[in-house]
């Protein structure tokens, strides 16, 4: 089955992905599940909210002192021993984190013994001294904390990679250490029973999460509307009018920043909807996934999230362009490994049972499986040594089948060891193989014949010794299911390595991707005698002209699409892959503007929505509004 028919019947989607423009008065609904979705309008997007919360977290604060008093910290104290409460222990798992506020080198973590309730801290040998000259004379401020996992595991939402940290319960104490000189009856250990508690009570948050089928982009016309046949936002005692914020979105959703709207949102009296004009949004900074900020809104006790409930959705904001019907969102991550999750949660918001891992650092092992991710349904991810990034994503995706790309000295066994290490995937779960060969066209053939194995009746041919042509051919190939072989170009005649390929995939045509400074003419004519009649050449003077002739033959209509540097492959590598799902081109640019023949075929096609590729030091913040080159 092809990849992007997998994706149309997945039913929960990740991001709310909106492509065609909204009307002025629109307004976008959000039903619950259970409810029977009124009939869409033209001016009406229906979208869902789970009848389940995702996300649940609880944390109790303590401040706790030793009879009323800090505790006496003196230069020959070696060890505290903290005395936990039985609530303190309900919220922590069997390790405890220490650290001492505004002295970075002051922390530390102890086992903590939950059968005789206490928790032994080794302070440094230089912790007096690291304290009194960081605040002296005066009052350290000590926090612990610890957090155990929810007995009760409630749904990950799609985009949140990092749910060993998202959920569960933390219990966090202060205490206040007053720093002395030695005293000759100095002790070695200070006893810290918790015998004065302040708590505010457990704070307690669920969040609902809710998803559109791809429809509109929202604007400042907007009024967001969220429906339910269940008043998710109804708290229990007094209740208070929900408060909504904007969130700018990162991938385990733990940072980024709150934009409060200037109104709150205005309630049915029957408590059966919200809605908030988006116009009341302000301050609000450039997306980063997928051209969206998450808006949320709050319900419960006043200024507390006590039984309090939160409505979720991911909002694409666009930007208008120099093309009158078109407007642009970004898709970005902090660097090139972040960014590939990015589209792989943009283009496979389900799980998938293959992942493809390939090197951030060389493009060539990668540039072939492109069209086998988008053909065997799965995404493709970029690594590194040290860089986790993609080990949060291994841990919520729980793939069956893991396939890296390229040789040891591309992706080293002990990379990719270290990577499903921290993943903590369980070894039973899960097969692993390479694709590789000896060289990156010997890889490149690897990856054909092993992601192929049924044949294919086109294959796209480009030169190994660059990217930029086989990047762009990523999803015009997806649209014929076939692969895409890199060859060396320069050389008068085909390889016999590669007329085996040919051959064993059954092909009957054969599209060259790149001008004759890229792939020969006598590769060409070679080709033409093997394939009369059946051998395409896309190609033009520079990069930017072939990926438009590409793009003219392949797509001559399109609703949505993406835009990618020119001038480096990682953004355009994990994107072709997003576009060749979304059934959609992929065109490049340059940094600061589109190229004239480029941007003509985008007012062309006169999509409704068009999404940059990577950050602004790939695609400057100018490019928001889809300039054109002089």
């Amino acid at each position: 089955m092809k990849a992007r028919s997998m994706v149309a019947a997945a039913g929960i989607t990740a991001l709310l992905l909106l492509a065609a423009p909204v009307a002025a008065d629109a307004s976008v609904s959000v039903q619950g599940r259970s409810a029977s979705p009124a009939p869409a309008s033209a001016n009406e997007v229906i979208a869902t909210v789970q009848s389940e919360p995702y996300y649940y977290n609880s944390y109790e604060t303590f401040i706790a002192t030793p009879n009323n008093l800090p505790a006496p910290v003196t230069p020959v104290t070696t060890v505290l021993h903290v005395e936990l409460s039985d609530a303190f222990l309900a919220g922590a798992s069997d390790s405890l984190i220490w650290k001492a506020l505004s002295v970075d080198a002051l922390t530390g973590t102890s086992i903590i013994d939950r059968e005789a309730k206490f928790v032994d801290i080794a302070l440094p040998a230089n912790f007096y001294d690291l304290a009194s000259t960081a605040i002296w004379p005066g009052t350290l401020y000590l926090e612990v904390s610890s957090r155990a996992r929810s007995t009760d595991r409630l749904p990950s939402v799609p985009a949140r990679f990092t749910q060993d940290k998202a959920f569960g319960w933390t219990s966090t104490t202060d205490y206040v250490l007053k720093l002395q000189p030695a005293k000759a009856d100095s002790e070695s250990t200070v006893q810290i029973p918790m015998s004065n508690i302040h708590s505010p009570g457990p704070q307690l948050t669920r969040l609902y999460w809710a998803t559109t089928e791809e429809g509109a982009v929202i604007d400042q016309t907007t009024t967001l509307r969220f429906v339910s046949p269940d008043p998710i936002w109804a708290a229990s005692g007094p209740a208070t009018a929900p408060s909504a914020y904007i969130q700018r979105p990162s991938l385990d959703w733990s940072d980024g920043y709150r934009v409060p709207t200037s109104e709150r949102p205005s309630v049915s009296a029957d408590n059966s909807s919200i809605a908030v004009p988006f116009s009341s949004v302000t301050g609000l900074d450039e997306p980063s996934i997928g051209g969206a900020s998450m808006i949320q809104f709050t319900a419960g006790m006043a200024n507390q999230y006590l039984e309090g409930t939160l409505a979720t959705a991911v909002i694409p904001i666009g930007t208008n362009t120099s093309i009158a019907s078109t407007r642009s969102t970004r898709l970005a991550g902090s660097d090139r490994y972040n960014g590939s999750i990015a589209d792989a949660a943009v283009a496979f918001p389900e799980r998938t049972r293959r992942v493809y891992l390939a090197s951030g650092q060389v493009f060539a092992d990668a540039l072939s499986a492109g069209p086998a991710a988008v053909h065997n349904g799965a995404p493709l991810v970029l690594v590194a040594a040290l860089d986790y990034a993609s080990a949060y994503y291994l841990s919520w995706l729980q793939p069956e089948e893991i396939v890296v790309l390229g040789g040891q000295a591309s992706t080293p066994d002990d990379v990719i060891a270290d990577i499903l290490r921290e993943a903590k995937l369980d070894p039973d779960s899960y097969t692993l193989r390479r694709d590789a060969g000896a060289d990156r066209y010997a890889a490149s053939l690897a990856i054909s014949a092993s992601e192929f194995p049924d044949g294919a009746a086109t294959a796209f041919l480009a030169s190994g010794a660059g990217f930029a042509d086989a990047l762009t051919a990523i999803p015009a190939a997806s649209r014929e299911d076939a692969p895409v072989i890199l060859i060396r170009g320069d050389q008068p005649r085909l390889d016999d390595a590669t007329r085996d390929e040919l051959d064993r995939l059954g092909v009957s045509k054969v599209v060259i991707a790149g001008g004759p400074a890229s792939v020969s003419t006598g590769i060409e004519k070679q080709l033409a005698q093997l394939y009369p009649g059946n051998v395409t050449r896309f190609g033009g003077a520079t990069r930017f002209d072939v990926a438009e002739s590409l793009n003219a033959a392949y797509f001559p209509t399109a609703t949505t699409a993406y835009v990618a540097t020119g001038a480096n492959f990682p953004d355009a590598l994990t994107g072709g892959v997003l576009a060749g799902v979304k059934d959609a081109p992929l065109v490049l640019a340059r940094t600061e503007c589109i190229p004239a023949s480029t941007w003509q075929r985008l007012a062309a096609w006169a999509p409704s929505k068009v999404t940059l590729l990577g950050g602004p030091n790939s695609l400057s913040p100018a490019m928001q509004s889809l300039p054109r080159c002089n």
